[in-house]
């Protein structure tokens, strides 16, 4: 498995974004994040985690040239 591959927790998520736990499982729930549900547990890959961030970024750009 590469680095791409990983596979997040909620709190390592939270830590990469720098929100709460509880606000990534809100995220999760209302499918505004991507994400992986394995039986009870949420998990996010790193990949698109990084991805969602970037595109996150690009949408906020975009509204403040408007």
């Amino acid at each position: 498995m590469n680095d791409t591959d990983t596979l997040w927790t909620t709190k390592e998520t939270a830590d990469y974004l720098r929100f709460k736990p509880g606000s990534v499982r809100a995220l999760a729930r209302q499918n505004e994040i991507p994400h992986i549900r394995i039986g009870r547990l949420w998990r996010f890959r790193k990949a698109d985690i990084v991805e969602w961030v970037a595109q996150k970024n690009e949408e906020a750009k975009k509204k403040a040239q408007i």
